[in-house]
């Protein structure tokens, strides 16, 4: 075990970040620093953000407990909440984390991986970078060893998969294009540490994972824009909205 590494996964703070329209609040390990009563008023909060941004039968199902899960994580995993707000009320959330199995970083080619967890903005705010803003100031400030040059996560959305791919330059897979060896293997690795803590994964090929979040997310289908990447998610990787199925994806930074 690497002392260092678990007390980076146990460590709390909590700041606040003054963009030019609106504030966001950026906190380490939420279930370990915030109270009760602050915790059910952001389960609260949140949930009104995913009714406007997935669907019904989602929010309902999932339950209190489901979306607590959803935004804090699990205890001393280095969950790091990030809450937009607008005239003090939520207008969003993301929450990101250094891939770990709650004892030290998961690493490929030696450098950590971030794990996009979730994020969600209100439709009348989309558009403005609140997300990739927050995570390029949060990784920033990590140290030099910690850095992540990777990340991974997933997603039952061809919009955020095509936006990711962009932002990444095409670095990601998958990839319609070409695949990238490199990124074929820290993506098969990194799913590989996450089953091996327990999670059982049911794949449907090397990018689906069927029935991962046990229910459709978004009420209607959704399209990121580009009908031949829309094409490539829902036809050629073969994602089912109604079955839960997610995209798995690995890119480099």
């Amino acid at each position: 075990m690497n002392i260092n590494e678990k007390d980076s996964l146990t460590c709390t703070n909590e700041k606040i970040i003054q963009y030019s329209d609106i504030v966001c609040r950026e906190i380490r390990n939420p279930l370990r620093i915030l109270s009760k009563e602050s915790r059910n008023k952001l389960i609260i909060e949140a949930s009104e953000v995913l009714e406007s941004t997935t669907c019904e039968k989602f929010v309902s199902s999932s339950g209190k407990q489901g979306i607590e899960k959803f935004i804090f994580g699990a205890l001393d995993r280095g969950r790091v909440l990030f809450i937009f707000e607008k005239d003090n009320k939520m207008i969003g959330f993301d929450s990101i984390n250094l891939l770990n199995d709650g004892n030290k970083y998961f690493r490929f080619k030696g450098n950590t991986v971030l794990h996009f967890s979730s994020g969600h903005i209100l439709p009348e705010y989309q558009g403005n970078n609140y997300i990739i803003r927050s995570t390029r100031d949060y990784i920033e400030n990590l140290s030099y060893e910690n850095k992540p040059r990777f990340i991974e996560g997933f997603t039952q959305n061809p919009r955020v998969l095509r936006l990711i791919t962009k932002l990444v330059k095409g670095r990601i897979v998958p990839n319609s294009e070409q695949m990238d060896e490199e990124l074929l293997l820290g993506q098969e690795e990194a799913l590989r540490f996450i089953e091996s803590g327990g999670t059982k994964l049911k794949r449907k090929n090397n990018f689906v994972l069927e029935k991962k979040s046990d229910i459709q997310i978004y009420g209607d289908k959704i399209y990121s824009g580009d009908p031949a990447f829309d094409r490539y998610f829902y036809y050629d990787l073969g994602v089912n909205l109604q079955t839960g199925d997610l995209v798995n994806f690995f890119a480099k930074l």
